[in-house]
């Protein structure tokens, strides 16, 4: 795989929108689970949904939030 094809983001509309759990989340996030409250209760991270009782987390809005991440960290890069 080439650099440009790593640097290379998937658009948002080609992730099917589905519900993750907490520990897909911190998988996909790379983030402890206590690190994921802890950044919820510090308004650092999306929100979860209420489904049947159970907290998950919208995979759209963890892509966007990645995707901030990265936009952070490039325009840090940049100044």
């Amino acid at each position: 795989m080439s650099d440009k094809d790593k640097n290379t983001a998937t658009p948002l509309a080609s992730y099917p929108e589905r519900l993750l759990t907490i520990h897909e989340a911190s998988d996909m996030t790379s983030k402890p689970i206590s690190s994921i409250y802890r950044d919820i209760n510090r308004g650092r991270f999306p929100l979860p949904v209420q489904d049947t009782g159970a907290r998950r987390w919208v995979l759209s809005e963890l892509v966007q939030h990645i995707e901030g991440l990265k936009a952070q960290r490039d325009a840090v890069s940049a100044a």
